[in-house]
Parts: structure tokens; C-alpha cells; sequence
């Protein structure tokens, strides 16, 4: 049996690295993304669309560091529901998803009258994806492995600082 483990994600990884050597326990993860959920206090919402777990609440965790509400989907079909339902300052998704891709999400939100201003950076951890994300009409793109800096950059770029 585990006991509660009350650390960061960001303190379970390497600070140069986001592959996880051992995955999290389920629950864990969304006792983590539910706790995080409640304590940021953002004006700006950010949407992680990712089907592995312990990567949505890695990029969750570094983003709400910065002072950002995050939400979290697990496929793109209910990522783009809410962010069409929402309003999101930047949303981070992977490529590979269930239902829906990234490039799908990313193309029907980038022609939906209420999607046109939102920032869209796509994920893949395939480099030769580059050329199609490029394509996607997403405003930047991350390939997997990617270093934790490389989500503060993300935010640096996109979102205005929080006060």
C-alpha cells in the first residue's frame, strides 16, 4: 500500500528530461491533477490535450508554476469539445491521439470563429512529424523527449505574465 506522496512532478524527473523510467500510479496522478487544479490561481487558462497521463500532469505541473490555471483531456475529441465550449490562452497537445488527432484538433479550432486567436503548440515524438505539423496551421511544435525548459519557454512566449 502507498501512502499519500505530497511532491511535484517536476521533483520526480531529471531537470533535463520528461521520459518517466516508472509510471505513476492512476489515482495518484489525478489526486495530483485535482489538487493542482484547485490551488493555481491564473488568469489565463491553459489546455493540455495528451493521452499519457504522467506527460499531461508534467506539462500541467510546469505551466501552473508560472501561475496558470490548467485543464487536462486525455483524448482530442473531448479536447476540442471544451476548448470550443472555453476559453483558452494556449493549448498543448500531442499528435497521436484517441478519437481526434492534433493536427485534426488543431485545424478545426484554427477555423472556428472562437478559435482563431488561441495558441495552438502541437507534440510528437516523431521528428519526421515536423514538416506536417508545420503544415497544421499550429503556432509551434515540441518533439518528445523534450526538456522541462522547454515548456517554461512555451509559456514565456505565448502567455502574458501573471500578476
Amino acid at each position: 500500500m502507498i501512502d499519500q506522496i505530497n511532491i511535484s512532478l517536476r521533483e520526480l524527473l531529471p531537470a533535463t528530461c520528461i521520459k518517466l523510467e516508472k509510471p505513476l500510479i492512476e489515482d495518484e496522478i489525478t489526486r495530483q491533477i485535482s489538487a493542482q487544479q484547485k490551488v493555481t490561481t491564473g488568469s489565463s487558462r491553459v489546455l493540455v490535450v495528451e493521452d499519457e497521463p504522467n506527460i499531461a500532469a508534467l506539462v500541467a505541473d510546469i505551466v501552473q508554476e508560472h501561475g496558470y490555471k490548467t485543464t487536462i483531456m486525455l483524448d482530442g475529441l473531448k479536447g476540442y469539445e471544451i476548448a470550443l465550449k472555453e476559453d483558452f490562452a494556449l493549448i498543448i497537445t500531442d499528435v497521436m491521439l484517441p478519437y481526434l488527432s492534433g493536427y485534426e484538433l488543431c485545424r478545426k479550432l484554427k477555423e472556428a470563429p472562437n478559435g482563431k486567436n488561441v495558441r495552438i503548440v502541437l507534440m510528437s515524438a516523431a521528428e519526421q512529424l515536423v514538416g506536417k505539423i508545420e503544415a497544421s496551421l499550429a503556432d509551434d511544435f515540441l518533439v518528445k523527449p523534450f526538456n522541462i525548459t522547454d515548456i517554461d519557454r512555451l509559456v514565456e512566449r505565448y502567455l502574458k505574465p501573471v500578476s
